[in-house]
This record gives structure tokens, sequence and C-alpha cells, in this order.
């Protein structure tokens, strides 16, 4: 029987290096070869490219992103991947765990955040991370565009109307969110009292999540820096992936 071909797609962009080199530096190197290729896909630009990135002829801005990944299932297509994995570069993975997490049994996996109802009756992924098989390539390789930039629903609606396909759940991929005060009413803020600074929105997540994305923009203005989040993506391998390689403990 000849062994599946998966690929970890990771959706870079060039003025996003910072978090390629992160990946690079972290749980890159923690992916058997034997399992899963990572590669990095960015779009038209200037600039030197790593020996690990495909240029793709698109949009490298981030309203080009369903183009882009429309660009990444047709180079996993045509190089003859049987899953792929769509992954942003902000998001801190398990590799073993998420390579055993049954991906393959399935066309399109991943976790639910968008219901089903009544208007669209297919629930929506979020978008950081959902497991494409090859027939799913191949029914989206050729889809027309969204006119928005919301990638996670054009693969679920072009999936569930052209042949039913809809996502199959899987709940062990979240959403590392932090809350900050906002800079307003920092201002506010009498002169002796602190400032504000990132605390932990959720509790530490339960130990059998393989996957985690950076989200710390959500409430906060202005944007964090790209540099705060690089940050708190090491310190989140750290903390959740280098203790189970250092104590090799089992998957």
């Amino acid at each position: 029987m000849t062994q599946k071909r998966t690929l970890i797609a990771v959706v870079n962009a060039r003025s996003r290096k910072p978090f390629a080199e992160a990946i690079r530096e972290t749980w890159k190197p923690l992916v058997p070869e034997e399992q899963a290729d990572v590669l990095f896909f960015v779009g038209r630009g200037e600039g030197e490219i790593e020996e690990d990135t495909v240029v793709l002829d698109c949009d490298d801005s981030y309203s080009g992103l369903p183009e882009k990944v429309r660009e990444i299932i047709r180079w996993a297509y045509n190089h003859e991947y049987d899953f792929m994995l769509k992954c942003d570069d902000d998001v801190v993975i398990k590799p073993k765990e998420l390579l055993a997490s049954g991906y393959d049994s399935n066309q399109y996996t991943g976790r639910y955040n968008r219901p089903a109802n009544p208007k669209d009756p297919y629930e929506v992924p979020f978008g950081f991370n959902y497991w494409l098989s090859r027939r799913c390539m191949e029914i989206l390789k050729d889809c027309e565009l969204p006119k928005d930039y919301d990638d996670e629903k054009w693969v679920a609606e072009n999936l569930y109307r052209k042949t039913g396909i809809i996502v199959s759940r899987e709940d062990r991929y979240k959403l590392h969110i932090q809350q900050t005060v906002d800079v307003q009413e920092r201002a506010l803020r009498p002169p002796s009292r602190r400032p504000g600074r990132l605390r932990p929105y959720y509790s530490v997540p339960e130990p059998d999540y393989f996957s985690w994305c950076v989200y710390l923009d959500v409430g906060v203005k202005p944007t964090i820096s790209m540099d705060t989040k690089v940050k708190e993506f090491r310190k989140l391998f750290k903390e959740k992936v280098m203790p189970k390689v250092i104590n090799n403990v089992p998957a």
C-alpha cells in the first residue's frame, strides 16, 4: 500500500517573515519527515526566498488570501499530495499529536466556528487550521474566488454545494486569545496607576489540544505589533510543546 503524502501548508507573506522564522526555530524541526512536508507559501513580491518557501503567482496581501489559498490547493494537488493542512503562520502545533489525530480518515476536518443556518446549511471551521483531502483539492482548485477575504467560508460553501461534503468536527484546535486594556481607557487613568498589560483571557488549555492560533487582536486598539505576537508565539511553544518534547511523553 502506497503511503499517503501529507503537506502542512503554512500560509505566509513576505511581510511576515518573523512568523516563518519562529516556526523554523520551534515546531517545524519536530515534524517527522516521513509523515509530512512543511512548506511556506508567499505571493508575488521582491526579496530573497528561503529553500522551504514556494512563491505563488498571486496577491501577497491579506485581501488576496482566498486567491493564495486556492493557489496553494492547486500546487498541492499538482504535486500529488493526498492531504494538506491549511496552516496560518501564527499557529503553534504539536506535530506528532496533530499527525496522529485521524485527519486522514475524513475528507475535510476542522474546528467548528460558524454554525449552519437556513441560508448557509453547512458549518464553517476556523480558518487557521483545516484539513483537505485530495478529493477536496480537486473540487476547490478551479472554483471561482469569493468577493471577500473569507477563505474558510469559500472552502466550506463550495465543498457543500458542489458535492455535499461537510467539515468533520475536531475540537483540539484552539484560539489563544489575550485581553488588553484599551489605549483610551489607559489614557484616562491617574498617573499613579500602572499601565495595562497583556493578561490571559483563557485559563490553561486542556492537555489534549495540539494546535493554538496566537490571536491577540480581539477587542484591541490599536493593533498589537507583530513583534509582540511573535514573542507570544515563542512563549506558547515553550509552555505547551517543549515540556512534552523534553520529557519524552508518549503521544
